[in-house]
């Protein structure tokens, strides 16, 4: 698998753009809840609903901090093997630098991966073909996801944490060969 070039994604972009993906939609269905429940029992003013808006959109960094910071802890423990020495071991309850890097690019990731789709999708996809629901009509659970625009936000996040993995190699190999 580490044959490919470098041009395809690998397995780790491909599984962190779907995790993304999983992500963004769990919270999205959360946050409606949580924003109709509170909507009910609080009414909001148009500068509190920005407000909550606002913390709404941030709200994926620290979640992917978190969890990054988390699966690494958890890794580190029982999988030491899986990590490369220069980034070292995950420490603290508290996410760390690289953690919070992660949840910053996982959200520009899904941003950046969100317009160039609807673009895409907006400009050159016909508009009888808005979503793969006619294909999967037997596989209810999973139509919500099997979007074209899902599908390439999937592509465009996966590229861009290739983009993210050759950088981080690149710059690793520059700062052993400068030792």
């Amino acid at each position: 698998m580490n044959n490919l070039p470098l041009w395809i994604p690998n397995i780790n972009a491909w599984m962190s753009s779907v995790l993304v993906i999983l992500l963004a939609r769990g919270l999205g269905y959360i946050f409606q809840l949580v924003y109709l429940v509170l909507n009910y029992f609080l009414p909001f003013s148009l500068r509190e609903k920005l407000i909550v808006y606002s913390l709404f959109l941030l709200s994926p960094i620290v979640l992917i901090a978190v969890v990054h910071h988390w699966l690494h802890f958890i890794l580190d423990r029982f999988f030491p093997n899986t990590r490369s020495p220069e980034i070292g071991k995950v420490e603290g309850f508290l996410p760390g630098l690289m953690s919070w890097w992660e949840g910053f690019f996982g959200w520009q990731a899904l941003a950046i991966a969100t317009l160039i789709s609807g673009s895409l999708f907006a400009f050159f996809l016909p508009p009888e073909l808005k979503s793969l629901d006619n294909l999967w009509d037997w596989w209810y659970i999973i139509k919500p996801f099997l979007t074209v625009m899902t599908l390439i936000q999937l592509i465009v996040i996966a590229y861009l944490y290739q983009f993210e993995n050759i950088l981080r190699n690149y710059l690793i190999s520059i700062g052993s060969r400068d030792r």
